[in-house]
């Protein structure tokens, strides 16, 4: 029976516990997307197990893919035991494992896309967390470890590490940094030593002064170690003192509440945070509603949650969060001074905005005992200090232009409390919008009639609805109003904002509004409004009407237009008796690109479920390039097998074991000798610098026994021939032990003797 011999020297403990924490710090940054940590304990026991298994495999002298393989094996079965325990059989997977699997990430992909930070963590978040944490580990160690290449480990773990440092709102805690930099550093650093340490006693260097050549390796690792300790404090101070960029969408700040626990039933609120572009909403797909609300309005209205006047650097500012006790209903939305106007009632039955914010209609006229509200300036916009789980308002419903008074509209306003902001428009956007706004209005001086051409003409044929931004078009200016005029495509934030800076243009006071479509009437007669109902619009303030609303948002998205803004061009917008719809228009040329709707087929994903999923193919992908490495290898050993059979069976070809020794030692990046005499190559490797010392005896044997063969041979016998084969192993492995980790990495991992073989394949 074979003895198993035991490599202790290729277990490398510390390194492996070292990649074992790396890959579980990577994971401490989700503490703050994930509103639970039930998964810190199945993550540790995961990352345990693929450790230990790579210590054992490496310790029983397994090659590089199998120890890969064996701890992806054992890191898969650990995930299966705890997860998809109930499915297995006697440990095994069975029928019903597979479907289980599918069901656990079709719960986490619904949580992540209903969900944002803090995401509940249910079990199917769990399971894909602590499966991604198990395959980084196997990389990690695969890479770090086994194959001896530390830095390259870096990837895996930074791919992982972002996941939550892209997604947080917040600027990135040193802590987490400093935490997985400073394990991989010491990773490194462990790795290195031994190669620094072993330097003195190989090959050249065998005759020079040990002492001085062990200090000189102590030096260069302390110094090492002080340059890896400054990189980790400059990085953790830049990172603390460069401004933080802010979130870019709504649907970031639409996240749950700790109480929050599951898809379906739990409690949780949203919370609304005022950033001015809402992409990223208008294609989620989460089915949770954010409002649902009962109307006795015809013609229901956008919920208007918040305002914006400051237009800088190219977008839209949110207003700050200071507020005041008094409601002042004129800045929100007069309507007409007329008393023209019928009131609509609505009743909100499930809230899911977390305070300070609060959904209307506008022109708002009076609030329900519900809520004890709050005024802000900024934005104009009515606020609370305690969630509004429930409330009811009503709103006026401004009639169409011909039933307002005499001189109702014909001027712009002066709103109180007006601000510069109102009429600013950016110098490198004023050319295009008034050029854009000459061509809409024409010689047309009433403010009403002159923002319903502004709004009909953004609806006409010439524009076109699309989540997808057009590339520049050189010769127009980079600003983002000047571009958008010309290339004319985009969604409800570029249209809003070209009929803001178009009216501003025109002397009429504008800002943005941001809120929410009116959303999907059921048969019931409730309304039910999602995240991908975020929506924006600009606010005039006109003469006796005060903030007024308008839809330059093309019918396909938005619905029709404002009955008081429908009698300038009615063939531009669709019927003021339709409820808002997302058909298309029926004139082919005025046909939009249509916005991603909840029935599409498509799942876009949430910022986190994103990244979590663009994490899990990363390194399934270094697992798929890991294992495509692993037939180079096993091609070499294979082609080696075979020369070494037909060595034994027909000694008398024994001069092909110089074959054998030059494939072996190209693999290792020795070059072969031009000439082909047993002396001429011997002097060729012996020549080269990085010859070592203790296999020259090795080589000169083999020479003698391949000159007598060649000069004085008497008939070899396979005798020799295992001889000749021992000899050449003895060589190879000597010339090994005196190369660096990443000649070795290269003749382990991609052996040019294996790479005809692969070619022949493909």
């Amino acid at each position: 029976m074979r003895k198993v011999e035991l490599h202790w020297g290729r277990v490398l403990p510390t390194e492996g516990v070292l990649a074992g924490l790396a890959s579980l710090s990577v994971a401490w940054p989700l503490t703050t997307l994930l509103d639970g940590n039930s998964w810190w304990q199945p993550a540790a026991v995961v990352i345990a197990v693929v450790a230990m298994t790579g210590m054992l495999a490496r310790l029983l002298g397994f090659l590089s893919g199998w120890v890969c393989l064996t701890q992806l094996l054992a890191s898969m079965a650990t995930v299966m035991w705890l997860y998809l325990g109930d499915s297995l059989a006697y440990g095994l997977p069975t029928a019903s494992t597979l479907p289980l699997a599918g069901d656990l990430l079709q719960d986490a992909g619904e949580v992540l896309r209903t969900f944002a930070a803090p995401a509940p963590v249910s079990d199917g978040v769990a399971f894909l967390v602590v499966l991604i944490l198990g395959l980084t580990c196997v990389a990690v160690d695969t890479i770090g470890v086994t194959a001896e290449s530390p830095a390259a480990a870096g990837i895996p773990l930074v791919a992982t590490f972002m996941v939550s440092v892209s997604n947080n709102g917040d600027a990135m805690r040193p802590w987490f940094f400093v935490t997985t930099g400073g394990l991989w550093l010491l990773l490194i650093i462990q790795q290195h030593r031994h190669i620094l340490g072993s330097w003195p006693s190989r090959g050249a260097g065998a005759d020079r002064d040990q002492a001085k050549s062990r200090a000189a390796a102590r030096s260069g690792v302390l110094s090492a170690r002080v340059l890896v300790g400054a990189v980790l404090v400059c990085s953790v101070v830049l990172a603390t003192l460069l401004p933080h960029l802010p979130p870019t969408f709504l649907s970031d700040g639409l996240a749950t509440n700790p109480e929050a626990n599951n898809v379906s039933g739990g409690t949780g609120g949203l919370s609304f945070i005022e950033t001015m572009d809402p992409a990223q909403d208008l294609r989620n797909q989460s089915q949770a509603p954010v409002l649902t609300y009962t109307t006795d309005a015809q013609v229901a209205a956008s919920l208007r949650v918040t305002s914006t006047s400051n237009f800088s650097d190219g977008v839209w500012q949110p207003p700050d969060d200071s507020v005041v006790p008094q409601i002042q209903l004129d800045e929100i939305g007069g309507g007409p001074t007329d008393g023209t106007g019928d009131v609509a009632q609505v009743q909100v039955l499930t809230n899911n905005l977390n305070a300070p914010h609060l959904a209307i209609s506008t022109p708002l006229e009076a609030l329900g005992p519900e809520v004890d509200p709050l005024y802000n300036p900024a934005g104009a916009t009515v606020v609370v200090d305690r969630p509004a789980p429930q409330y009811s308002y009503s709103y006026v419903q401004v009639p169409r232009a011909t039933e307002l008074a005499a001189g109702v509209g014909e001027a712009a306003g002066t709103p109180p409390n007006g601000s510069d902001d109102l009429l600013f428009v950016p110098a490198e956007s004023r050319a295009a919008v008034v050029t854009a706004t000459s061509k809409a209005i024409g010689s047309e001086t009433s403010a009403l009639t002159q923002a319903t051409l502004i709004q009909n003409y953004l609806r006409g044929p010439e524009f076109t609805y699309s989540l997808d931004l057009l590339p520049a078009q050189p010769g127009v200016s980079s600003d983002p109003v000047s571009q958008f005029l010309a290339n004319r495509q985009g969604y409800c934030v570029q249209f809003a904002t070209a009929m803001v800076m178009m009216a501003r243009s025109q002397g009429i006071p504008a800002r943005m509004a941001v809120g929410f479509l009116p959303g999907e009437r059921t048969p019931t007669g409730e309304r039910f409004v999602l995240a991908a109902d975020a929506h924006t619009w600009p606010e005039l303030y006109l003469d006796g009407l005060g903030w007024t609303s308008f839809e330059p948002t093309p019918g396909n998205r938005s619905g029709a237009a404002p009955s008081y803004a429908q009698e300038e061009a009615p063939s531009a917008t669709p019927s003021a008796s339709a409820e808002p719809t997302t058909e298309q228009p029926s004139t082919p040329e005025a046909t939009p690109t249509a916005e991603p709707t909840n029935s599409e087929s498509d799942e876009p994903r949430s910022a986190l479920g994103q990244t979590l999923l663009r994490a899990l193919w990363v390194v399934l992908g270094l697992l798929v390039i890991l294992a495509l490495l692993l037939i180079v290898p096993i091609l070499s050993r294979r082609r080696m097998a075979k020369m070494r059979q037909d060595l034994v069976q027909d000694p008398a070809g024994m001069e092909s074991a110089w074959k054998l020794l030059a494939l072996r030692l190209e693999d290792l990046g020795l070059p072969r000798s031009p000439q082909r005499s047993p002396r001429a190559m011997r002097d060729h490797y012996l020549a080269l610098p990085s010859w070592p010392a203790d296999a020259s005896g090795s080589l000169e044997k083999l020479t003698s026994q391949l000159e007598a063969e060649r000069y004085a041979s008497n008939g070899s016998d396979a005798q020799a021939s295992q001889a000749a084969i021992a000899t050449i192993d003895d060589i190879v492995q000597k010339v090994a032990e005196a190369s660096d980790s990443s000649t070795r990495l290269r003749a382990r991992w991609i052996p040019s003797s294996g790479l005809p073989g692969l070619l022949k394949r493909f």
